[in-house]
């Protein structure tokens, strides 16, 4: 289905797609009890819309949007474990992207 979008997309003459992965690290997937399946979502993610966008001349983009967390001091998350979360999540994406 996410395939099926991104190439709508694309027919329609977009220039950039995004993955569909936004809220996809380990606090949001949390709530879902799937923060164990970070790499995978967002591996697999980078690795659709890549191959959506295989024939046409565009870019694609990682999307990871935000933690759906307080980081301090306004909360209890700390600031290094919000750059540790949106770190696995780009580092999957990156990874993704390189294997298409």
């Amino acid at each position: 289905m996410i395939r099926t979008v991104h190439h709508d997309y694309l027919q329609a003459g977009a220039e950039i797609i995004e993955t569909n992965t936004f809220g996809g690290n380990s606090f949001r997937l949390a709530r879902h009890s799937m923060s164990d399946r970070v790499r995978d979502i967002n591996l697999a993610g980078a690795q659709v819309a890549r191959e959506a966008a295989k024939s046409f001349d565009v870019w694609v983009a990682g999307s990871i949007g935000p933690l759906g967390v307080r980081i301090e001091p306004l909360g209890k998350t700390s600031f290094e474990e919000a750059r540790a979360a949106f770190r696995e999540q780009i580092e999957a994406l990156v990874e993704g992207a390189s294997t298409c």
